[in-house]
C-alpha cells in the first residue's frame, strides 16, 4: 500500500494520479489532513479532495487538528506544528494497513532546491546540502525530479484543476519568500541552469555525508552508550569524545541528539528535524568547559548533563521520578549452617545478621523494613568497609552518582536506620560474621525491573 499525502494544491494531485495510474486504485489510500489554518479555504481543499479520490477510485481518509492552537500549548512555530500533527496523521493511517506500507509526499525538484538554500540561510552542516532524501524509512518523494512545468502538465492531461494555497504568496513565510523572491533573483543574477547546479552540489554533499555517517556511527559505538537506569539517556565519555575530530565531534552530538526520547518513548528530534547548528556549537561549548554536575536546556525539553567522566542527553519528562513507585523487597530468613553467601559489586540482594537486627529494632525488624526514594532529610550512611559515617547526600556525591539520579535513588530503611542503597553500597549494620546463626536475606526487587 501507499499513502499519499495530498493536500488538493498540484504537486500533491500529480503525485497521487501518477501512483494511481502506475500501480492501480486498490494499492492507493489517499490522506488528507485539514489544518484549520484556513477556514473555510481549508475544509474546501478537504472536499476536494474527498471528491477526486472518490472520482478516481481510490480510498479516502482524513483528519483535522487545531493546529494554530496545538502550536501555542506546545510553543513552537505554526510549520512546525502543522508538520508534526500531519505526520502524526500520516504515520498512524499507515498502521490500519497490513504488510509493507509507504507514505509518499509530493515534494519536488524545485522542494528541493527550496530546501538546501533554506538550510544555507540556517547555517547548515555538509547534511543540510544534501536537500530531500528520495527515502527515508517508510517516507517516499516519488516527485523529487519532476519540474513545476511537468507537475502542471500531468495534471492538464488528466483534466484536473488543483486548488490553490493563497497562502504560497505570503512571503511572511521564510519558505514561500525562497521561492518567490530568492530563486527568482539567483535565477537571473547566474542563469537558468542556477538551480541545476544546486542540485549538483546535493549529490557532491550527499556522497559525503555518506562516509562522514559512516565514521561517525562507529564514533557512536566507541564513545557512546545508551543507558536505562535510573532514567533512559545517551551517554558519551568525555575523554573519547575530546578525542574526536571536531567534524565527527559535531556530527555525533546531533546523532545522540536524534536518539533521544520522551516518556512517551517518541524521538524528540526524528530524523534530525529541529536540531540546528547553534544547539550544537552550545553543546560544545557547554562540553570543553569545567561543568561537572551541571546543565543546559538545548531546546525540546532535552537538557544535556555534564556527570563526571562523561555528560549525557536526557529529556525533562524522563528525568522527574514519579511520585509513587512500585519497587519492592522480598525478606527471607535461613540458618548460617544451610547459607551460601553470593556476592557481587551491584547485587539486588544482601545479607544481614537476624540476631543483631533483632537487637537493634526489636523482634518485629522484618516488618519495619522498607524502600524509600529520594530525598531523606538529615539521616546519615554507615557505608560498609568504611570508618564513621557520612551524611548521605554527600555519600552520593561521591560515590558519583549525578544531580538528577540522586532523586531516583532508593533506600531500604528499618526505622530511622539506612540497612542499604541497593546497587550502590550495604550499611556496616548487622553483618555477616563467624557468630552468625541467623542470615537475614533482602532481595531488592526496583518498578524498573518489574516493568
Amino acid at each position: 500500500k501507499i499513502i499519499a499525502a495530498v493536500s488538493g494544491g498540484a504537486d500533491s494531485v500529480c503525485m497521487l494520479l501518477l501512483l494511481k495510474d502506475l500501480f492501480g486504485a486498490e494499492k492507493i489510500i489517499c490522506a488528507h489532513f485539514n489544518h484549520k489554518i484556513r477556514g473555510e479555504e481549508a475544509d474546501h481543499d478537504e472536499l476536494f479532495t474527498r471528491d477526486l479520490a472518490e472520482k478516481i477510485g481510490v480510498q479516502f481518509k482524513s483528519a483535522e487538528a487545531d493546529v494554530p492552537s496545538y502550536a501555542k500549548s506546545e510553543g513552537i512555530g505554526l510549520e512546525a506544528a502543522a508538520r508534526k500533527l500531519r505526520y502524526d496523521f500520516l504515520n498512524l493511517t499507515a498502521t490500519q494497513f497490513d504488510g509493507e506500507v509507504f507514505i509518499a509526499v509530493a515534494h519536488n525538484k524545485s522542494d528541493k532546491v527550496e530546501t538546501i538554500i533554506h538550510n544555507i540561510s540556517r547555517g547548515t552542516s555538509i547534511d543540510g546540502l544534501k536537500g530531500i532524501e528520495y527515502k527515508r524509512n517508510n517516507i517516499i518523494r516519488p516527485l523529487l525530479d519532476l519540474s513545476r512545468n511537468e507537475i502542471e502538465f500531468v495534471c492538464n492531461y488528466f483534466n484536473v484543476k488543483p486548488v490553490v494555497d493563497a497562502t504560497n504568496a505570503d512571503n511572511k513565510y521564510k519558505r514561500n519568500l525562497i521561492r518567490n523572491d530568492v530563486i527568482p533573483y539567483l535565477t537571473n543574477a547566474f542563469g537558468n541552469d542556477f538551480s541545476d547546479h544546486i542540485l549538483k552540489l546535493s549529490e557532491s554533499a550527499s556522497a559525503d555525508s555518506l562516509f562522514l555517517q559512516k565514521v561517525t556511527l562507529e564514533a557512536f559505538e566507541k564513545c557512546c552508550s545508551i543507558e536505562n537506569k535510573p532514567f533512559p539517556k545517551i551517554v558519551i565519555n568525555r575523554n573519547c569524545f575530546m578525542g574526536l575530530d571536531k567534524a565527527i565531534q559535531n556530527r555525533l552530538i546531533r546523532f545522540a541528539l536524534s536518539r533521544v526520547r520522551d516518556d512517551c518513548k517518541n524521538f524528540v528530534f526524528p530524523e534530525y528535524t529541529g536540531i540546528y547548528s547553534d544547539m550544537i556549537l552550545r553543546v560544545c561549548y557547554f562540553v570543553n568547559g569545567n561543568n561537572s554536575g551541571k546543565f543546559i536546556e538545548i531546546g525540546s525539553g532535552v537538557y544535556c548533563v555534564s556527570a563526571y567522566s562523561n555528560f549525557y542527553f536526557s529529556h525533562k519528562s524522563v528525568m522527574t521520578p514519579k511520585s509513587t513507585f512500585d519497587s519492592k523487597v522480598e525478606i527471607s530468613e535461613v540458618a548460617r549452617t544451610d547459607f551460601m553467601l553470593d556476592i557481587h559489586e551491584f547485587s539486588t540482594t544482601e545479607y544481614f545478621d537476624g540476631d543483631e537486627l533483632e537487637k537493634l529494632f526489636g523482634s518485629d525488624f522484618v516488618d519495619k523494613i522498607k524502600i524509600i526514594r529520594g530525598d531523606i532529610g538529615d539521616l546519615s550512611f554507615y557505608p560498609f568497609g568504611m570508618s564513621g559515617h557520612k551524611p548521605v547526600r554527600k555519600f552520593l556525591i561521591d560515590s558519583k552518582i549525578g544531580t538528577f539520579e540522586r532523586a531516583f535513588v532508593e533506600f531500604v530503611v528499618v526505622d530511622n536506620c539506612i540497612l542499604w542503597i541497593p546497587e550502590v553500597r550495604r550499611s556496616n549494620v548487622a553483618p555477616i560474621d563467624k557468630n552468625t546463626t541467623r542470615v537475614i536475606i533482602v532481595k531488592y526487587i526496583s518498578d524498573t525491573e518489574e516493568a
